[in-house]
């Protein structure tokens, strides 16, 4: 039915899953605090630009965990038989020596089927908007604080757990001496609360104009912490247990990003009771989380295409049967399983490795911008008083100290020198050296949602809803 926009009071329910453990994740904050009646006006343009296109790429970790866990159905995980790294890179992504060779080879037809399957069952899980998000987050952001919980349990049992946890608590204050140290704490945070992504406005979008989006903004913001500190634990014990039985020291076996979750730990998991079960667990909870975090990319997509004016066929007789928000999720999907098809061929990870590294510079900056535009252009005085006339609590004196200095002059430097890290740092990815064309897609994806967010700040078109806009509603909520 055709709506002026959607309801105010639907799709809280998919809040919950704002919580990630990794580099990529979703919705909370600072962007969720305008009252709807102030958003009905606005958001249209406030919206534009704000999503990362580029972060599509994170569909192919999907394909990943779900290569992982068939494997680890079979009698005994493979990676328990052979080496990890050599399962990781030789099997599983079939890596080839550079960027160039064998591209547009696959890796293996096991993994292209993976990502097939990922894509569908991002495209189901997000077909009815956020009603059908919002069910799936239910189980996708909480099942896995159940797995994590028994990852924990279990790993602080194993022999050499305690040195790794040591490991892990203890300070090192010669680190913080160390832009590196700051970089990669930036990153983790922005990236496990979704800032600067436009996730957290088409979410917000959903609230009432009374939930307490000040007291929600500080409840996500401290869970993402303590999960991130509680998923460390089920990290560092095993990782101990995994150095003690090689012999060797914990900071021997400590890895980062893909070759923790697909080498090291998995390599700890071999060599537990019942393998093929704890392996199975522990990348279905990745997998729940990667799909949280890319449902949540895919929402604020779609929403920014609606708001350009992009919803869908009409009235046209040939499409009778096939809803709006069917076709506008479903050619998005289509165009991200085309956008991916790179990230699954022999070079494929190395592609993965400079995407990753590259927008990252552009999330710092829509950050930035995003709190000069609230503090600066509407006011974060004003955004406080209408806080504090809607739901009973405005923004305190400290979080308004940050929004107009704090935080625009540490995104400003962190944006400097994710800037000088590109251009001055080592040019391999993954080991591989990076070609010059490589490096222009490279600067392409990195200025790209820079670009879409001024073009999107110049567009004079009025600011009120579209007209006819429909929805997968009914008077009776989504369907």
């Amino acid at each position: 039915m055709p709506l002026a926009r959607r309801s105010p009071s639907r799709g809280r329910r998919a809040l919950p899953n704002a919580v990630r453990i990794g580099r990529n994740g979703s919705r909370a904050g600072l962007a969720t605090t305008v009252p709807y009646e102030h958003r009905r006006a606005s958001r249209r343009r406030c919206s534009r630009g704000r999503d990362v296109g580029p972060r599509r790429y994170y569909n192919v970790i999907l394909a990943w965990t779900m290569v992982y866990m068939g494997q680890s159905l079979r009698p005994g995980p493979p990676w328990k038989r052979v080496d990890a790294e050599r399962f990781w890179k030789h099997q599983v992504l079939n890596e080839s020596d550079g960027f160039k060779d064998d591209f547009g080879v696959l890796a293996s037809p096991e993994l292209f089927l993976a990502l097939v399957a990922a894509w569908l069952a991002l495209f189901f899980a997000t077909r009815k908007g956020v009603h059908s998000a919002g069910q799936v987050a239910w189980v996708a952001a909480t099942l896995p604080y159940v797995v994590l919980t028994m990852l924990v349990i279990r790993g602080c049992t194993l022999p050499g757990a305690m040195a790794g946890l040591r490991y892990y608590l203890k300070p090192r204050t010669d680190r913080l001496a160390v832009g590196r140290t700051w970089l990669d704490a930036a990153n983790q945070i922005i990236y496990s609360l979704g800032v600067g992504t436009g996730q957290m406005v088409a979410y917000g979008s959903y609230n009432d104009a009374s939930e307490d989006v000040v007291l929600d903004a500080f409840g996500v913001a401290l869970l993402n912490s303590f999960t991130s500190l509680f998923a460390g634990v089920a990290v560092f014990a095993m990782l101990g247990h995994k150095a003690k039985r090689d012999g060797v020291g914990v900071a021997d076996v400590v890895d980062s990003g893909e070759g923790l979750a697909f080498v090291a730990y998995p390599d700890g998991l071999a060599t537990l009771p019942a393998a093929g079960l704890w392996c199975f667990l522990f990348f279905a909870m990745l997998f729940m989380l990667a799909l949280d975090s890319s449902m949540a990319m895919l929402e604020a997509w779609t929403t920014m295409l609606r708001d350009f004016g992009f919803e869908g066929v009409g009235k046209d007789e040939r499409w009778r049967g096939f809803r709006r928000q069917d076709l506008v999720v479903g050619a998005s999907c289509a165009a991200g399983f085309l956008c991916s098809l790179g990230f699954v061929m022999r070079p494929g990870i190395f592609w993965f490795a400079l995407v990753d590294r590259y927008v990252v510079w552009a999330v710092f900056v829509v950050a930035g911008v995003e709190c000069l535009g609230v503090a600066w252009c509407y006011g974060g005085d004003k955004l406080s008083a209408d806080l504090r006339r809607e739901t009973g609590r405005g923004v305190p004196r400290p979080v308004l100290f940050c929004w107009k200095f704090l935080t625009p002059f540490l995104c400003c430097l962190l944006g400097i020198a994710s800037m000088v890290r590109l251009f001055t740092g080592d040019e391999r990815y993954e080991g591989a050296r990076a070609p010059a064309g490589a490096q222009a897609v490279g600067f392409f994806l990195m200025v790209g949602p820079v670009a879409v967010m001024l073009l999107g700040a110049l567009d004079r078109r009025p600011s009120a809803d579209a007209p006819g806009v429909e929805l997968a509603t009914t008077g009776k909520g989504f369907v």
